[in-house]
């Protein structure tokens, strides 16, 4: 049986026999409410305990993916919890070179010059793996490095995560982020064309960086969260903010936020 089979079945097992107790009057009516949530920590502390002494090192892959004459790509990367880190430093003749901690699988299908390239993590790995608190920290820690020479549809899924996205090298014309419980930096492709991208965070701290030079159009659709844009760059304009050259810049970004519980940055 997987290890969070069990842990839930447990929980569940133990908020059940609990209600029951309490339905059949072998317990107070308020029993479940004041003693369940201190019953449960000390559970999960012992389950976080024995995890972290029972858990195996993860495993590193290292992959390296060819150029071969790929000018367009689409890139899906699904990673988990932990550290992702993205960057533009692919070796010469390479779409993509990284290290992945706690393993990765790829897949990619290729079309004359254009390819489709997806990481996920490997089979058998809980998404979770990666939490500090289900043991030793660092387990799937992807060390992601892109080419510049590629035109690249970026797509971004992380959970629980600490991710830094340094794209201002890469040649990303369209961009999309989708968050858990995270927190995030992010610069934005410099030089890239007129760039369509769009975040979207759940209970994240999210700092978006415009690379100066880049124009941009941003639009902000908040939840609970806190948004701040650096309103000195990018003026409030129809419903949102942008840049005053944006129309005929030639580097420009379309930005849009979706913040659910956390703060945006944007500067």
């Amino acid at each position: 049986m997987r290890r969070d089979q069990l842990l839930w079945g447990i929980v569940l097992l133990a908020f059940g026999l609990v209600l029951l107790l309490r339905q059949l009057g072998v317990l107070p009516v308020g029993f479940s409410w004041a003693v369940m949530g201190p019953v449960l920590l000390i559970g999960l502390g012992f389950w976080v305990l024995w995890s972290s002494t029972t858990r195996s090192e993860p495993q590193a892959d290292r992959v390296t993916i060819p150029l071969e004459g790929i000018e367009r790509a689409r890139i899906r990367l699904k990673h988990g919890a932990g550290r992702l880190h993205i960057g533009a430093s692919a070796g010469p003749g390479e779409l993509l070179s990284g290290t992945f901690m706690g393993g990765v699988r790829h897949e990619i299908t290729r079309q004359g010059d254009t390819a489709e390239l997806q990481l996920s993590l490997a089979p058998g790995t809980p998404p979770w793996t990666g939490w500090p608190l289900w043991g030793r920290p660092g387990g799937l820690a992807w060390d992601v490095n892109l080419s510049p020479e590629v035109a690249i549809d970026l797509h971004v899924e992380t959970g629980a995560s600490e991710a830094t996205l340094r794209l201002a090298d890469l040649n990303v014309t369209s961009f999309h982020l989708k968050t858990g419980i995270s927190a995030a930096r992010i610069t934005l492709p410099a030089h890239a064309g007129r760039v369509q991208a769009r975040i979207d965070s759940g209970v994240a701290e999210t700092t978006i960086r415009v690379p100066d030079g880049l124009a941009a159009r941003i639009r902000v659709e908040n939840g609970l969260g806190d948004a701040r844009v650096d309103e000195q760059r990018f003026p409030r304009s129809d419903g949102g903010y942008a840049s005053p050259d944006y129309a005929e810049a030639a580097d420009a970004v379309d930005l849009d936020v979706r913040n659910g519980i956390g703060a945006v940055r944007i500067e």
